[in-house]
């Protein structure tokens, strides 16, 4: 999604490889997680979904079932049903994250399998792709299990889901433009480049906030010396300024070891080692902030990523507080934001813990201009919450949909009766609206 966004691409593309899926292939809880795969899916701005099925045959384990078995009946009610919700519901408008990671020149990170880099057998996973594992963070249920599991067992087996702080969007260093993110986490290989640190310095003085560690400051290229860290680091203005030359210090975090360097004398520190040594400190760069992992290491190591993560905990916060839209949901629920071309957002949330009793209604939260909102979080399907002029509405079912809002009134199109509720100055109401005469309703409030 982020590169798609850096290079210019209108559309994503996704693939569900559910002709070798994972087992038992005829239970209740194996629709569950291929309907969560459709409405996520869609729900994270994918436009060109591809399931590889074979006409519905199942390969994996020489499965029996054909196109006409109950197991793929009920496997195509979820296809129609899906299809049924996007012919009948609009999402328009443009993804919205404040939050990127940033991927560094040739790195080779894998996310499907995690087990090669740069998908050579001979070159294994090591400390600079297992710093992506700080993505966890966003997305807490990722298990990093095999993609295809005999049996699956009936709990969380990730990959990209529950967004207790949002969403973040993965973007190449190399894009030209990082404007519309108020904060970029660097975490793993980066062949660092001098135009590549002339558009990071334009970003923080411009007052962007940039989370970077020592090692996306190398120019190293041999694979035995990344993995070693005998790192040659930039030559360049920006990077002596915010991690200057100098030896590391041995020492621990939280009893993890770590390699630290110097520290600049304008630094405001923020983590210390467990012997007092700064770990992370905060530079000021014109408008905006760098923040700098003040370690040899990769976020693969252990202590270095709990830093990272402890930033991470000092600075959503106020990244969040800056929107004066956003969703919350937790390891159980996902959300999303579009922006949309009149000014407003268009919100959805949707449990995903499919292992679940999938009666029990979860709730995320919605801020709207400082006011909070529980919103109905189902397990199957998405409810959007369409806001405009401080005033949110969403319908409580999935057969209809808001189409526009303002500030006394919203417009919205379904069949039969639906109960939308409006969220405005802190106060909630809800609506019964009557579609048997028109198919779109207006609604004044």
């Amino acid at each position: 999604r982020g590169a798609s966004r850096a290079y210019g691409h209108p559309t994503v593309g996704a693939h569900h490889a559910l002709q070798w899926s994972s087992s038992p292939h005829d239970t209740d809880e194996k629709n569950r997680r291929y309907r969560l795969a459709l409405f996520g899916t869609w729900m994270q701005g994918v436009h060109d979904i591809n399931t590889e099925e074979g006409l519905w045959h199942v390969e994996e384990l020489y499965a029996g079932f054909n196109r006409f078995s109950e197991s793929c009946k009920k496997h195509q009610k979820e296809q129609r049903d899906f299809y049924r919700y996007v012919q009948t519901h609009s999402r328009t408008g443009r993804f919205h994250t404040p939050v990127a990671f940033l991927q560094g020149r040739y790195d080779g990170w894998d996310c499907f399998g995690q087990r090669t880099v740069w998908g050579r057998p001979d070159i294994r996973f090591d400390a600079p792709e297992k710093a992506w594992d700080t993505l966890k963070y966003f997305y807490p249920r990722n298990k990093n299990h095999g993609i295809y599991l005999h049996p699956c067992p009936n709990e969380s087996v990730g990959y990209y889901t529950g967004t207790p702080h949002g969403n973040v969007d993965i973007i190449p260093i190399e894009q030209d433009d990082y404007s519309a993110y108020s904060l970029l986490v660097a975490l793993g290989y980066n062949k660092a480049m001098e135009e590549d640190f002339h558009k990071l310095q334009s970003y923080a003085e411009q007052g962007g906030t940039l989370i970077l560690g020592r090692a996306q400051c190398a120019i190293t290229t041999g694979r035995a010396d990344v993995i070693a860290l005998n790192h040659t680091y930039l030559e360049h203005p920006f990077r002596r300024a915010v991690a200057p030359d100098g030896a590391f210090e041995a020492d621990t975090y939280q009893g993890y070891p770590v390699n630290v360097g110097p520290v600049p004398a304008e630094a405001k520190p923020i983590l210390f080692t467990d012997a007092g040594r700064v770990l992370a400190y905060e530079i000021g760069i014109g408008r905006g902030k760098v923040l700098l992992v003040n370690a040899k290491e990769y976020a693969g190591n252990k202590g270095v990523a709990l830093a990272y993560k402890e930033l991470l905990d000092k600075l959503l916060p106020g990244i969040l507080a800056n929107e004066a839209v956003y969703a919350e949901g937790d390891e159980d629920v996902q959300v999303a934001v579009y922006d949309q071309a009149n000014g407003g957002k268009h919100v959805y949330f949707m449990a995903t813990d499919w292992y679940h009793d999938p009666a029990s209604l979860r709730r995320g939260t919605l801020t709207v201009d400082g006011s909070r909102y529980s919103v109905p979080a189902p397990l199957g399907y998405p409810i959007k919450a369409a806001v405009n002029s401080g005033v949110a509405v969403w319908c409580n079912d999935w057969e209809n949909d808001v189409l526009e809002v303002t500030d006394a009134s919203f417009t919205a199109q379904g069949i039969g009766q639906s109960v939308f509720t409006v969220a405005k100055n802190g106060v909630t109401q809800d609506i019964t609206v009557d579609f048997s005469e028109n198919s779109i309703v207006t609604v004044r409030f």
